[in-house]
């Protein structure tokens, strides 16, 4: 339900006749109408010889405010109404050649549609006409049946929950599997149809258009949008999300007695890199490319974890501009030989020992090719309509309107280098006053009664073979000595006997920890 995007991408464009069009805001012709203040309708004109399919995106995004869980949780059900409302155009759509996808967001539900353009228009008003049907008993059980179903699975799947306990201590308008469910069994028609009336009653609407339709009809698009739901304007106001900016530090939360089948046990590490430019991104995709390889094996074969370990990209993304980026950590095993105080210490002592070094000890061409791997891979064949709709897409939903990213791409070239990326690293992940670190802990019942004698204290560094197994991997991997030119300030680093990086606050409830937290820093 979080808007979450792992290993997202920030696109360039790859150049060709259609680079020089981008999208228009179509929403200052309507200056001084009703329609001025609904939102935004982008149009693209774009005449592509090898299809003549039109996309149209719209997001609704409700002015209500979803600040318990009981309101998040009927926002996720109407969506899921919606969304099963939508299954009888199944077969309209196969014979006329055309598709659709809905996708339910905690800002609001995203449709998007894609066909001939005669073809587009009418089933887009079928789309919007089926958000707001009567609801029936039937129809409410099955849509709770099917929500639960939903959140049912979502509590047995570590990486989605780690992934929603993580965006829950950014965005205060989203709330966890377990808080929805439980919201959920107390939620009748009633409160179902009450909440529908109040939902659609103050929107915003934003649209984007491409292909090959006239500008009249995706003007004609957003005014049937706005007419049908007889709504008002959504306000500026309301359009904040109230996002939580953790102070620095390092935060520990335990999921208690997880759904998990088997002996099975993960741990979830977030780097969390907060008020973020297109050039963070960058150095973070670096910094995962360095260091991936030596994630796997130090922990798979030097501290004996017999799961995945897995290194990657994660961005959170709010209606307000705002975004979090940082990398994740995932350390997963059928059966766990230490406790979790010493596997915190295993990643703490990872990042400031073997990531700092392997960055110290790469070549500056090694760096360079990684850039530009990255940018290639990356990279949009703007004759593709479908991926470069989206690309402009993403951007017009982050209200992003700087639409070319090349000449930016080739600034960031000019900053990446051994030093500033080293830098970097030291700032975002191993300096105390400005490193944020999130640890989510997954233990089954079984793997918790094998070791419930066990104290937990998150502050404390285990030891035990913790120096034998990270000199052996330093000296296997010809990382002890340091190139010339390192600088005495990370020599220091390196040297210290204890990580850098403590357990500061452990979390046992996520909402009671958001709660108190915003009154601390009010």
């Amino acid at each position: 339900m979080g808007e979450v995007i792992v290993c997202a991408r920030d696109y360039s464009i790859v150049s060709s006749e259609n680079d020089m069009q981008t999208p228009v805001n179509l929403i200052t012709e309507f200056k001084g109408t009703m329609y001025e203040s609904y939102g935004s309708v982008w149009y693209h004109q774009i005449n592509n010889q090898t299809t003549d399919d039109v996309y149209v995106y719209t997001h609704i995004s409700s002015g209500m405010e979803f600040n318990d869980p009981s309101k998040a949780c009927l926002s996720r059900l109407l969506q899921t109404s919606i969304k099963l409302r939508l299954l009888d155009l199944d077969v309209i759509t196969k014979e006329s050649g055309t598709e659709y996808t809905f996708k339910m967001n905690i800002s609001g539900p995203e449709i998007i549609v894609k066909g001939p353009c005669e073809r587009v228009y009418e089933l887009y008003k079928q789309l919007i006409e089926r958000t707001t049907v009567d609801f029936t008993k039937d129809h409410f059980i099955k849509c709770k049946k099917q929500l639960i179903e939903e959140l049912t699975a979502q509590l047995s799947n570590p990486n989605y929950l780690a992934d929603n306990l993580n965006t829950c201590l950014w965005n205060q308008n989203e709330y966890t599997a377990k808080a929805l469910l439980h919201s959920l069994t107390y939620i009748s028609i009633a409160d179902l149809m009450a909440f529908h009336s109040k939902y659609f009653f103050q929107l915003e609407i934003t649209m984007y258009v491409v292909g090959d339709m006239q500008e009249g009809l995706a003007k004609d698009l957003f005014t049937f949008t706005v007419e049908y739901f007889k709504c008002y304007p959504n306000s500026d106001q309301a359009k904040i999300i109230d996002n939580i900016p953790l102070r620095p530090g390092t935060y520990y939360h335990s999921v208690t007695n997880a759904s998990i089948p088997g002996k099975y046990y993960q741990l979830v590490q977030y780097q969390r890199i907060e008020n973020t430019s297109p050039l963070d991104e960058i150095y973070c995709k670096i910094i995962i490319a360095l260091v991936k390889t030596h994630a796997q094996q130090y922990f798979q074969h030097y501290e004996s974890l017999n799961g995945q370990v897995i290194l990657d990209l994660y961005k959170l993304i709010s209606t307000s501009a705002e975004q979090v980026i940082g990398t994740r950590l995932c350390l997963m095993s059928q059966s766990v030989k230490h406790d979790s105080d010493y596997l915190i210490s295993c990643v703490n002592i990872f990042w400031q020992q073997i990531a700092t070094r392997v960055i110290a000890c790469a070549e500056h061409k090694a760096i360079e090719q990684i850039y530009d791997t990255i940018n290639s891979n990356d990279a949009i064949d703007s004759s593709d309509v479908k991926q470069l709709s989206q690309f402009y897409w993403n951007k017009i939903l982050n209200k992003n309107e700087t639409f070319d990213g090349r000449n930016e791409k080739d600034l960031f070239k000019k900053e990446v280098s051994r030093e500033k990326l080293l830098d970097y690293f030291y700032r975002n992940y191993l300096n105390p006053s400005k490193q944020i670190s999130i640890f989510i802990d997954f233990r089954n019942a079984d793997i918790q009664n094998d070791h419930q004698n066990e104290p937990s204290n998150p502050n404390k560094t285990n030891s035990t073979n913790f120096n034998a197994n990270l000199n052996s991997y330093l000296k296997d991997e010809d990382l002890i000595n340091l190139p010339p030119g390192t600088s005495k300030h990370l020599i220091n680093v390196l040297n210290e006997q204890t990580p850098a990086i403590q357990i500061t606050r452990k979390i046992e409830n996520i909402e009671s920890f958001r709660f108190r937290y915003k009154k601390e820093t009010c």
